[in-house]
């Protein structure tokens, strides 16, 4: 017996950390295959540098009134306490981002299995090879920061029952995600839409009197949230408000199917649309309602960063090379076609039944997420990357296929893997050549 024991807790401790390890091998195979020592990406060095120099040289309440950044301040504060630890080398902030990525993968694979997704390890491939997501986390960004605590705050916000304590540490850990990236505002917005679901409007004033402390531990990330724009009277700060501002633009509704029907593809190719031909008459009156809506607010691709309403990333840049090379009207046959899947996988999800409180939280929150990106005036697909773990675990629950799961999970590695070799060899750098070889030099000789 004596000897039957450790044999069965090695296995079980095997199994326990094997996926770990698996999701590791990538991310160790991109540190070794690049040591991390590639030219600055975009901007590392126009934006992301300079911020994390501001934080490791000012009082933190200087540095936090204004920098040249448009994130929220928390990743370069971390930065700028890990360098002052570890040094300002770029490659060993680019390895601290790692590690917070890699926090955030294992956090979506224990958000995978605690959700009861048929197949969490394959679904946190997916996680962990979406471009963004992936390249991203090998360099000097925020977006993993955003990630991390987005992804631990819905440990919590995605309970079927979530308790008191529960809403509290979420809403701690919204006010992280938030304070990493603006996007995570529809975190407490979001729960706060699935809130309604529990009001009684014929007896509104017991169900205040009933719920007021929930409802007020889902306000606390806005309320955290509010000295940054009373100090910035604004969203981002001062520097970069004249480039990020407050504009509407609806592209952005029709964006969303777009990005759903090129990356979530598995989710009609698994079958699970298939019951919606059942509801033919709803599905089919919601398209003729949709279609002019496209049309309306059609998605367009523009080298020009700063058009508002313009499309960039790697969908709108992939048509635009198929508009230059075979026509153009293959590039809007493809933009419509793409728009269709993203469209019919959607409306499928939203009639399925049965909605369990967790369905309702998280359509309450890509709810959130696509309103308050409708106020962004800029229709870039890096933006959406904040709903990525939630359309994973929305539209992959009820998967059947793993061997589809697995084979989408390869497209991904060639994307990412694509997209990576892109931007370190072969994206144009003109005019950030200079900027970014002296702030290297600035960042690298920072006292440890």
């Amino acid at each position: 017996m004596a000897t039957v024991m450790p044999e069965v807790g090695g296995s079980r401790w095997r199994l326990v950390t094997w996926p770990y390890v698996l999701l590791a091998i990538p991310m160790l195979c991109m540190i070794v295959g690049t040591g991390l020592d590639f030219r600055l990406i975009g901007d590392e060095g126009r934006y992301h540098l300079k911020a994390i120099e501001i934080f490791a040289t000012r009082p933190l309440a200087e540095a936090v009134a204004d920098y040249p950044s448009a994130s929220t301040p928390l990743p370069y504060f971390l930065f700028a306490n890990f360098g002052h630890v570890f040094g300002f080398e770029v490659w060993r902030l680019r390895l601290f981002n790692v590690l917070i990525s890699y926090v955030a993968v294992m956090l979506f694979f224990r958000l995978a299995r605690r959700q009861g997704l048929p197949y969490p390890l394959v679904s946190s491939v997916l996680f962990l090879f979406m471009p963004y997501i992936f390249f991203f986390g090998f360099t000097v960004y925020t977006v993993s920061f955003g990630l991390l605590f987005g992804v631990w705050a819905l440990h919590y916000y995605l309970l079927q029952e979530p308790r008191e304590r529960d809403l509290l540490w979420g809403g701690i850990l919204a006010t992280m995600a938030i304070y990493s990236r603006q996007y995570y505002l529809m975190l407490p917005v979001g729960m706060l839409l699935s809130e309604f679901r529990h009001v009684r409007w014929n007896d509104l004033r017991g169900t205040i009197v009933r719920r007021y402390r929930r409802w007020a531990l889902l306000v606390l990330p806005l309320v955290a949230f509010a000295p940054l724009v009373v100090m910035w009277k604004g969203l981002t700060p001062p520097q970069l408000q004249q480039g990020h501002f407050v504009h509407p633009v609806l592209k952005h509704v029709n964006f969303l199917p777009i990005f759903v029907g090129f990356y979530f593809l598995p989710a009609l190719i698994d079958g699970r649309t298939g019951g919606l031909w059942g509801k033919r008459r709803f599905a089919f009156l919601a398209l003729a309602l949709l279609v002019p809506l496209y049309f309306a607010f059609p998605v367009v691709y523009s080298e020009t960063a700063s058009e508002i309403g313009a499309a960039g990333g790697i969908i709108a840049h992939g048509f635009d090379i198929v508009g230059e090379r075979v026509g153009r009207t293959a590039e809007i046959a493809g933009w419509f076609g793409v728009w269709l899947i993203g469209t019919w996988i959607i409306l499928a999800e939203i009639s399925r039944r049965p909605w369990d409180q967790t369905k309702t939280t998280m359509v309450g929150l890509m709810i959130a997420f696509i309103a308050l990106l409708t106020l962004t005036p800029y229709v870039y697909e890096r933006y959406y990357t904040a709903s990525v773990p939630i359309l994973i675990v929305l539209l992959y629950r009820t998967a059947r296929r793993p061997m589809v799961l697995w084979a989408w999970s390869v497209f991904l590695v060639g994307v990412s893997v694509i997209y990576s070799y892109y931007q370190i060899r072969l994206k144009s750098m003109e005019g950030w050549g200079v900027i970014n070889q002296d702030w290297f030099h600035v960042i690298k000789d920072l006292p440890g």
